[in-house]
């Protein structure tokens, strides 16, 4: 079974918990797979990121709605 490659991302970025990490070890990992790589591309192609940032792209939206959920979360606190 093809796992979703957003989830691959998220494994690779929770796992390493930094994104230069991450982005150095997924991109030695689509060296290794090709079925990744070509997973890899399709997504950046459809999400219209190059594949040389893709990933990190995909990190940096990531990252950026975990950090809504929490001002959100801090503002009904308040």
């Amino acid at each position: 079974m093809i796992e979703d490659i957003e989830d691959i991302f998220q494994h690779y970025l929770t796992q390493y918990d930094s994104v230069d990490i991450a982005d150095f070890e997924f991109k030695k990992a689509i060296h290794e797979d090709p079925e990744l790589k070509e997973q890899y591309k399709d997504w950046c192609h459809t999400a219209g990121s190059s594949e040389k940032n893709g990933f990190r792209d995909f990190c940096q939206d990531f990252i950026e709605s975990r950090n809504d959920v929490w001002n959100a979360l801090n503002d009904y606190d308040e």
